[in-house]
């Protein structure tokens, strides 16, 4: 259980840093022709494509939130004892707001294939110092590694992708939790702790990704 105590309290620190959706993909509709420099502010009349961005990132963080109330309860649980309708309503949450997240991706994903890259952006990506960036800034070059080579071949639309197949593998994992609490058993702390790991990789690589585009 100390483990658990560990992850789950940095996983917290991480998200009580990492609260504003801008750090989850944003920044990234520059590459398109229809977002136009500075349009990252919704009140400036953003578009569809930053709109999206805003939204699945919100969602995903909402389920991050109720996540790790939920290993939290998970750990007190040998002290306090367990608390399954508790425990249900943040399984419930946590997977509800991540469906939500993925549904706006495919709606993100699909906005995006249709719109087309603006060139001169692609242009910037293609020779970006990819290397340097990272050490600049103390990424972890191994979660970097996942989106590298989108960027490089300005396949920004292929980094949508693949967060949403993150949030699709988490939502799966979730399922499972959730099955487990509704039924009244201690849900798989194993599966717990991967979960974490995958929330935990997800925001790194979104944020990651808001970075590089910042830096643009």
């Amino acid at each position: 259980m100390k483990k658990i105590v560990l992850i789950a309290a940095l996983a917290a620190a991480f998200f009580a840093v990492q609260v504003f959706a801008i750090v989850y993909a944003n920044h990234s509709c520059l590459v398109y022709d229809a977002c136009p420099p500075g349009g990252e502010s919704l009140r400036g009349g953003s578009t569809l494509i930053n709109t999206l961005i805003v939204e699945g990132a919100g969602h995903f963080l909402t389920s991050h939130a109720d996540f790790i109330r939920l290993l939290k309860g998970v750990e007190v649980a040998e002290l306090s004892g367990t608390d399954y309708p508790r425990w249900r309503t943040l399984v419930n949450g946590a997977l509800e707001s991540m469906v939500k997240a993925g549904a706006v991706y495919d709606t993100l994903i699909t906005a995006a294939k249709e719109t087309p890259y603006n060139p001169g952006v692609i242009e910037k990506l293609a020779v970006f110092d990819y290397k340097n960036f990272v050490k600049k800034n103390g990424l972890n070059g191994e979660i970097f590694s996942r989106i590298e080579d989108s960027l490089r071949k300005g396949d920004v639309t292929g980094v949508y992708v693949l967060l949403k197949s993150d949030m699709d593998g988490i939502a799966e994992g979730l399922g499972i939790v959730k099955a487990a609490v509704d039924a009244g058993t201690f849900p798989d702390l194993s599966l717990l702790l991967r979960l974490n790991q995958d929330y935990a990789e997800s925001l790194l690589t979104g944020q990651y990704f808001s970075q590089v585009f910042d830096a643009l």
